[in-house]
């Protein structure tokens, strides 16, 4: 994956590395890495990318049990999903 913006560009690289895992290998390039307004970007930006990984990593422990007998269905994430507001006939 890339994420382009202008003066940086983060590549995302996902490599599986079993049935229900992957590594993500995060690199950033920057046009200016010398000023001190490029430092504090690049420090925002990863500071950034932490913050989602680390919410990324809550929303996986949500669906561990997906897998199980026990999981029917649902939403995944009550947290971050809507319920929908149309009901079933029965």
């Amino acid at each position: 994956m890339l994420n382009v913006v202008p003066g940086r560009l983060q590549s995302n690289l996902v490599v599986p590395v079993a049935p229900d895992r992957c590594k993500v290998i995060f690199r950033y390039y920057y046009d200016d890495v010398a000023s001190a307004a490029a430092r504090q970007r690049i420090e925002a930006d990863i500071a950034f990318s932490d913050k989602v990984q680390h919410e990324e990593r809550d929303l996986r422990a949500v669906q561990q049990g997906l897998g199980s007998r026990a999981y029917d269905k649902g939403r995944f994430s009550v947290r971050f999903e809507q319920a929908s507001t149309t009901s079933r006939a029965s």
